[in-house]
């Protein structure tokens, strides 16, 4: 084996044994293990020839977001899902022009720019994450950044209540 397969087959296992095994494979070891080569088959499969560990850490962070039980995905699941990444990276031709408002947002956090709150919490805090757009990190720190700049406020309402 190569390095690649080496550290793609490293990185797919380690995801992989958070999860159980289908229940009609647990006790038989040998189909087991065909059933992880085959899921390993199909990240190699779709697998782009550079960058290749970001992209898989975006897949594989994707399908614990649409995981919906405790059992390892199907076959099907894993090539849907490695496709939808591969080909959201691949669709824009080299140097087009695109506004991705997440993508704007993540480099304003990066060069420690201000960002609207909605970025901090919730379902767009998710989708930059699940893009691996930004570290957790940077986000606490906006987030604590964000609750600061709050607390005067609260320290005005909390006098004005206290006067009445």
């Amino acid at each position: 084996m190569n390095t690649k397969i080496d550290e793609i087959a490293s990185r797919f296992s380690k995801w992989l044994q958070r999860y159980l095994p289908p229940r009609h494979l647990r006790a038989n070891s040998e189909a087991c293990q065909d059933e992880a080569d085959a899921l390993l088959r199909v990240i190699l499969k779709a697998t782009p020839q550079t960058d290749f560990m970001p992209w898989l850490n975006r897949v594989l962070e994707n399908m614990d977001y649409r995981m919906k039980t405790r059992a390892w995905p199907t076959v099907a699941e894993l090539n849907e899902c490695c496709l939808l990444k591969h080909e959201r990276k691949s669709t824009s031709p080299a140097g087009a022009f695109s506004l991705d408002s997440a993508v704007i947002a993540a480099k304003r956090m990066g060069r420690g720019e201000p960002v609207a709150d909605w970025w901090l919490f919730g379902e767009r805090t998710n989708e930059l994450y699940a893009r691996g757009l930004v570290e957790e990190k940077i986000i606490e720190n906006y987030r604590e950044a964000f609750r600061r700049s709050r607390e005067p406020f609260a320290r005005m309402k909390a006098r004005q209540e206290s006067q009445t």
